[in-house]
């Protein structure tokens, strides 16, 4: 981003869509783990999962804003201003910023799947810990 190389309109679509979709894929492919797992640790030793393991992020850390790179060429278009190079700065912020978008959402969608993977973890180590498995 800090290069200027910027997806288009359409691309970016791409490219929102596919993240979505494999945000998607691994929570549900993973989500199906963990109630499997929850499951086993309720069957095999009910006393255990009266306490789950708490494993995941704090709930700030989904709300906390992430970084982004801030596009050192653009300015703020005031109303005075006109013309079509006023509105093509004004269109390139907002392109800009559904690129910062796409960034936010990829890193929630790390943060929310290496909080399924820790709580994965937890359950097979609550499951070793009871001799269930080796």
């Amino acid at each position: 981003m800090k290069d200027g190389n910027l997806y288009t309109l359409p691309e970016l679509r791409e490219v929102f869509g596919r993240l979505l979709t494999l945000i998607q894929g691994e929570a549900d492919h993973e989500f199906g783990q963990l109630l499997f797992l929850d499951n086993y640790v309720r069957m095999l030793q009910p006393a255990l999962s009266a306490d789950p393991p708490n494993v995941v992020s704090p709930r700030d850390q989904y709300t906390a804003p992430i970084r982004v790179p801030e596009d050192p060429s653009r300015r703020q278009v005031t109303d005075g201003e006109g013309g079509e190079k006023a509105a093509l700065e004004v269109v390139e912020g907002v392109l800009f910023d559904l690129h910062g978008a796409v960034l936010r959402l990829a890193m929630l969608g790390y943060r929310l799947r290496t909080d399924r993977i820790r709580l994965a973890a937890a359950l097979v180590e609550t499951l070793e810990e009871a001799g269930e498995v080796e």
